[in-house]
């Protein structure tokens, strides 16, 4: 039996609009009522819970409204805040001795 022969051309293309265009654009309506609709029935200073849970509709709605691309550029960012040092190791101060 043959080896099967590699494909030549891209069998499947990928929209590229996919990657400028918003994650979830149809949940933002029903996400905008339940934030309005929690942050007034609810007393967010004394309630961890209901605070939790307009957090987490929160952050839904701006994953909703970020495209893919975004939300990868926030991703890379993260990750080379976490990967590089942001301030002066000891060992590189002047002495005062």
């Amino acid at each position: 039996m043959a080896a099967p022969k590699p494909p030549t051309e891209l069998e499947e293309t990928v929209e590229v609009s996919i990657a400028s265009s918003p994650c979830d654009i149809g949940s933002v309506p029903g996400l905008l009522n339940d934030i309005a609709s929690q942050g007034r029935t609810h007393d967010l200073a004394a309630d961890r819970d209901a605070r939790l849970g307009l957090l987490e509709k929160a952050r839904s709605l701006v994953a909703a409204l970020e495209t893919p691309r975004e939300t990868m550029l926030k991703h890379v960012g993260a990750e080379v805040r976490d990967t590089y040092p942001t301030s002066t190791p000891l060992h590189n101060l002047p002495s005062t001795n």
